[in-house]
C-alpha cells in the first residue's frame, strides 16, 4: 500500500482504500494527562470498511523563532491493532504485518498534507513500541531503528502553513 495525500484525505490507488481527515477530540490519555483522540474512517470505493481510534498529544514547539505544531499519534493499544488488522483481512491484503502497519501509519499522517488551511506548520509523527509489537505478534525488521525506550517511528508527515504553500506565478 502506498497512501498519497489527496485534498483532505489520503488514498491508496492500488487497493482503493482512502482515509479522510479524522475527527479530533480532547481526551484523557490512558496513562493520565490530557491529549487528543483521533477517530479515523477507512473507505473503499465510497463504502466504510473500517475505523480506528488512537490517542495522541499535541505540542506547540518554537523552531527558529516560529511556532510549529507537533502531533504525536500512538498505535500501541490492543484496540488500534485489532482495528488495523481487521481492515487488513477485510481488504484481503497479503503484506507482512509490519509493512501493512507502516503503510496505514503513513496514510494516517498523509491525510493532513493536502490541507490548504493550516495557518501554522504541523508535523504528524505516528509511533508504536517494541512492547506493543511484541504483544501483537508483529515482527520488527532488523533495519528499523528504535529509541532507548523502545519507541518506533512508523511514519512522519510535515504540513507547511498555508502561506508557505502558496506558489509564486
Amino acid at each position: 500500500m502506498d497512501f498519497k495525500p489527496l485534498g483532505s484525505s489520503a488514498i491508496d490507488a492500488s487497493s482503493g482504500v482512502s482515509i479522510p481527515q479524522p475527527r479530533m477530540l480532547p481526551a484523557t490519555l490512558p496513562e493520565g494527562g490530557t491529549g487528543i483522540e483521533l477517530q479515523y474512517a477507512f473507505r473503499r470505493n465510497g463504502d466504510r470498511v473500517g475505523g480506528l481510534g488512537i490517542f495522541g498529544i499535541e505540542t506547540a514547539l518554537v523552531i527558529n523563532g516560529h511556532r510549529e505544531w507537533l502531533y504525536k499519534l500512538e498505535i500501541t493499544h490492543h484496540s488500534a491493532f485489532d482495528s488495523i488488522f481487521r481492515l487488513k483481512r477485510k481488504i484481503g491484503n497479503t503484506d507482512d504485518d509490519f509493512i501493512f502497519l507502516s503503510a496505514i501509519a503513513e496514510g494516517l499522517g498523509a491525510v493532513f498534507v493536502g490541507s490548504a488551511d493550516s495557518t501554522e506548520p504541523q508535523r504528524n509523527v505516528v509511533v508504536t513500541s517494541l512492547n506493543a509489537l511484541s504483544q501483537h505478534g508483529v515482527a520488527l525488521p532488523q533495519h528499523i531503528p528504535y529509541s532507548a525506550n523502545g519507541e518506533i517511528v512508523l511514519a512522519e508527515a510535515c504540513v507547511p502553513d498555508s502561506q508557505s504553500q502558496a506558489v509564486d506565478p
